[in-house]
């Protein structure tokens, strides 16, 4: 499991057509040890558009999700798929 550490608002582009996309910027931990160095813990940040953002939050507040325990999900390209909220 990871803890998200905090969400902001940020705006990329779309990579097929470079259309500003509206979407936010999350930060998670690594609950493990870094496996290179087994020392401190791994930080990730990734982008995810308005809509998965909003699945993820299922009506809460953003304030109300950062630091609890989230799951992320990847597609087969290596890519964040989904966050989903373990409580």
């Amino acid at each position: 499991m990871m803890l998200l550490v905090g969400i902001n608002p940020y705006n990329f582009a779309d990579q097929k057509t470079g259309q500003q996309i509206q979407g936010y910027t999350c930060h998670v931990l690594n609950d493990r040890p870094d496996s290179q160095y087994f020392a401190g813990r791994e930080t990730f940040k990734f982008s995810l558009n308005e809509k998965r953002m909003i699945e993820f939050l299922q009506g809460r507040n953003i304030d109300d999700v950062v630091d609890t325990e989230v799951k992320v999900i990847y597609n087969k390209y290596g890519k964040v798929s989904e966050l989903i909220s373990v409580e």
